[in-house]
């Protein structure tokens, strides 16, 4: 299953070209308008926002993938599916953060606390789980509460762990590649985006990779690069993850 989480920037309808040359199954899209999705043919979709005018965070399916909607976050543009595909399945939470009284991290904190979320996460206990999107926090500007670290720390009680940062040692803060540009300035780059995950997720991830400034900013597509990550999810596979650990 190729994974792709990427903040389009809006305009989706004239970017979503861009998004079909990186060939996903599943797709995390922020910033999205619900009307933009109606002449996506032969995708599944799921949408949320404050309203259809607004900007929002959409859940695709491509190639055959089914969404099934099983979760709406307490606060804005967080919702999970499961997605499934012949013998392949994972729980996909899509997360946009929009501030709340000020705070990127309320959206997120909230989530780790709902009972809802906790019980999802129950049920799907040892199976593929993928937290993916805009989170629009960094311990590099983390002030308000919750701090980011503090956000990271309820991911990771919930069995979620960033797939960047363990696949490649960065520190958080510390990252080696930007996922977002202020002011699409390529000397003003931070890390904003992730991919936290799940353990049979985390050892069946095939590749990941990180868009770059010259690919995606710099022709103005979006400030923000995709992630892109690579999973056999067969029950084959994730069962042999399971033993072994």
């Amino acid at each position: 299953m190729r994974l792709v989480a990427w903040n389009c920037a809006g305009g989706f309808q004239a970017k979503h070209a861009a998004l079909d040359r990186l060939a996903p199954d599943l797709a995390v899209v922020c910033e999205v308008h619900a009307r933009t999705l109606a002449d996506m043919a032969d995708t599944e979709t799921l949408w949320t926002g404050d309203s259809p005018d607004a900007k929002g965070l959409a859940l695709l399916g491509f190639g055959g993938w089914k969404l099934t909607q099983r979760y709406v976050g307490p606060l804005p543009n967080v919702i999970a599916a499961h997605a499934r595909q012949g013998n392949e399945e994972v729980l996909l939470v899509g997360v946009w953060t929009v501030p709340s009284n000020r705070s990127y991290t309320l959206p997120l904190a909230a989530m780790c606390a709902d009972k809802a979320f906790q019980a999802l996460l129950d049920e799907w206990e040892g199976k593929p789980v993928i937290v993916a999107g805009d989170f629009n926090a960094s311990d590099v500007f983390s002030r308000s509460r919750p701090l980011f670290s503090d956000v990271r720390r309820a991911l990771e009680a919930l069995g979620l762990r960033s797939l960047w940062h363990t696949r490649s040692g960065d520190g958080f803060g510390a990252e080696t590649q930007a996922t977002f540009y202020f002011h699409w300035n390529e000397t003003k780059p931070f890390h904003i985006d992730y991919m936290f995950v799940s353990g049979p997720c985390l050892e069946a991830c095939r590749s990941f990779e990180i868009g770059t400034f010259g690919e995606w900013t710099l022709p103005k597509m979006s400030d923000h690069v995709p992630l892109i990550a690579e999973f056999s999810l067969t029950p084959d596979s994730v069962a042999s993850v399971s033993v072994s650990n």
